[in-house]
């Protein structure tokens, strides 16, 4: 019976130096192309461009109000 007992072995410093480089490459393309993306675009939703000016403004939630007063209105297109 004894002859089927596991034991693990301790991972060198290399193997957790190769897994956390292996590792490094698919954390940093999820941060990158879908954490930083979606962030971005929630910050967006909260902004206006203003064409005068050619600069970015915060319309906080004006951009939601307008969009629900668009989806409750009669006849409305969207």
């Amino acid at each position: 019976m004894e002859g089927n007992v596991k034991t693990k072995r301790k991972k060198s410093k290399g193997e957790i130096v190769f897994i956390c480089v292996m590792l490094a490459i698919p954390v940093l393309h999820f941060c990158l192309f879908w954490l930083y993306i979606n962030l971005d675009t929630v910050v967006l939703s909260f902004q206006r461009f203003n064409m005068n000016e050619g600069v970015w403004e915060f319309a906080w939630w004006e951009n939601y109000r307008e969009l629900w007063r668009e989806f409750t209105k009669e006849g409305s297109v969207l």
